[in-house]
């Protein structure tokens, strides 16, 4: 992935919530590595049979009572420098819980550096509402 404004190199379908009525595929390398930061940061550890290291399985993580979002933090880092299109990884999570909220919400920033290019990823997340792309 030399130039993220390139034309695909690596045809995938679109999945989640991205999926559109038509199964469409994606059209971009940058659609694709944001897709499977997606992918990594959601999935348990184990669970993706096309590769069984990955995962860091955010829900499983954030849905008990004392989350660790240090470790959580630290693990999405190792996972996404794994990937060879990913020289560096720095993910901040944080606590937006406001008093009184009937659960627990999240900030989670993923700032992956590909070919001297920082791209900054956003999503909230909720136990009962999943991952969603912050501003939304």
């Amino acid at each position: 992935m030399s130039n993220l404004g390139a034309p695909l190199n690596y045809p995938d379908v679109v999945f989640d919530e991205d999926l559109d009525p038509f199964g469409n595929e994606i059209e971009s390398d940058f659609q694709g590595l944001t897709q499977d930061v997606r992918h990594i940061i959601e999935q348990a550890l184990g669970s993706n049979l096309d590769d069984l290291t990955k995962g860091a399985g955010l829900d499983q993580r954030l849905s008990g009572r004392a989350p660790d979002i240090i470790s959580l933090a630290g693990d999405i880092d190792e996972q996404l420098r794994s990937d060879d299109r990913i020289d560096s990884s720095n993910t901040t999570i944080t606590d937006t819980t406001q008093t009184g909220d009937a659960q627990a919400s999240f900030s989670i920033i993923v700032e992956v550096d590909v070919n001297g290019q920082t791209l900054n990823l956003g999503w909230s997340y909720t136990p009962g509402g999943g991952l969603v792309v912050q501003g939304q």
